[in-house]
C-alpha cells in the first residue's frame, strides 16, 4: 500500500533544503540545553553610532553581511581630545614661534624704553629750577607786613600796579628791575612809602624806563633812591659775603631762564641748609623755592649788592 504521505514529505524535505541553503546554520545548542528547552539568551545589540557597532549596523543596512566587521579610519593611537605633546609640533614651527615671541619681546622693550625716557624728560621738564606756571596768581607781602631787615615779595604782576605805564608798556609787562630796587629799599630802610609804583615812576622820570638795560638804572639809578650800588663778584664767598653782612644783592639773569629776555631777581638770605632765599617778581612759585648757589651763579649776567648811600 503506497503512503500518501510520501510526496508531502518529499515536497517538505527540499523546502527545507532550500532555506537551510539559503541562511545561515544556526549554532548547535549543548545537548543538556536541547533536552531542556533551554537556548542561549539573545544578546541586545548595542547603538553606538561612532563605534564598531555603529559602523557593523551601517554596513549591514547598505547590504553586506551582518558579522563583517567595521573598518576604521588609521589613528596615531592617541584620543583626539588629549593635550597636545611637544613632540606633536613641528621643530620649524617651534622656531617660528620662538623666534615671533623674541621679536614681541623686543620691540616691546624698545617701546617700554621710548616711553620712559619721554616721562623722565617731562619730569625733569616740570622739575627744572627754572620751571614755572605763567598762570600763577602772584599776591605780594602786604604793605602793613613790610619791614626793616626783610625784603617783601613784591611781584610786578600784582594787580595793584600791574597796568600801570612803564617804559613801552607797563610794570607788569617791563617792570622786574623797578620792583626789585623797591624790594631792596625797603629791606634796608623799612620806608613804605617807597613800592614798585614810586620806583617805576622815578625810573620813568629819569628816563631810565627808555633803555633796553637796567643796569644803569640798578647802580647810578639806585643813588637817586638813597641806595648805593656795589658789583660782586660771580662766585660763592663774595656772594656770601655780602648776604651775610645783611646787604641784599639783585642779580640779573640770563634770557631763557627766569624770563623770555633779560630779568632781575632779589637775592635775600641764606636758608638754615646753605640755599638761596631769593624774590622773583615774575613768579611766587620760584620765590618760594630755595636755590643751590650754583644754580643762580651759572644763570647769572650781574650781580649788585645795596647799602644805604
Amino acid at each position: 500500500m503506497a503512503y500518501r504521505g510520501l510526496p508531502y514529505l518529499v515536497a517538505a524535505s527540499a523546502g527545507c533544503a532550500r532555506a537551510d541553503a539559503a541562511a545561515p546554520p544556526a549554532p548547535r545548542r549543548p545537548f543538556l540545553q536541547r533536552l531542556a528547552g533551554i537556548g542561549p539568551a539573545p544578546h541586545a545589540r548595542r547603538r553606538n553610532p561612532g563605534g564598531a557597532a555603529g559602523a557593523g549596523a551601517e554596513n549591514a543596512s547598505q547590504g553586506e553581511p551582518e558579522g563583517t566587521p567595521a573598518v576604521l579610519p588609521a589613528t596615531s593611537g592617541r584620543d583626539a581630545r588629549a593635550t597636545p605633546r611637544l613632540s606633536d609640533v613641528e621643530p620649524r614651527k617651534l622656531l617660528v614661534g620662538v623666534l615671533a615671541l623674541l621679536c614681541i619681546a623686543a620691540a616691546s622693550a624698545l617701546a617700554g624704553v621710548g616711553l620712559a625716557r619721554v616721562a623722565l624728560d617731562a619730569v625733569d621738564a616740570a622739575r627744572s629750577p627754572f620751571a614755572t606756571n605763567a598762570q600763577a596768581v602772584n599776591q605780594s607781602t602786604p604793605q602793613s607786613a613790610w619791614r626793616k631787615g626783610t625784603a617783601p615779595q613784591l611781584y610786578q604782576t600784582d594787580s595793584q600796579w600791574a597796568d600801570r605805564p612803564y617804559g613801552a608798556g607797563t610794570i607788569g609787562a617791563f617792570g622786574a628791575a623797578p620792583t626789585c630796587l623797591a624790594m631792596a629799599h625797603i629791606a634796608l630802610t623799612g620806608d613804605v612809602t617807597v613800592g614798585p609804583v614810586e620806583a617805576a615812576s622815578y625810573s620813568q622820570n629819569s628816563g631810565f624806563a627808555q633803555q633796553e638795560d637796567a643796569t644803569a638804572l640798578l647802580t647810578e639809578g639806585a643813588a637817586g633812591l638813597g641806595l648805593a650800588a656795589a658789583p660782586v663778584e660771580a662766585d660763592e664767598m663774595s656772594l656770601r659775603s655780602e648776604i651775610n653782612r645783611g646787604r641784599p644783592v639783585i642779580c640779573a639773569t640770563a634770557p631763557g631762564t627766569f624770563d623770555e629776555d633779560t630779568s632781575y631777581i632779589v637775592l635775600c638770605s641764606i636758608d638754615a641748609y646753605g640755599r638761596l632765599v631769593i624774590c622773583d617778581p615774575v613768579s611766587s612759585e620760584r620765590t618760594e623755592e630755595h636755590w643751590a648757589f650754583e644754580d643762580i651763579l651759572g644763570v647769572s649776567v650781574g650781580l649788585w649788592s645795596y647799602t644805604l648811600a
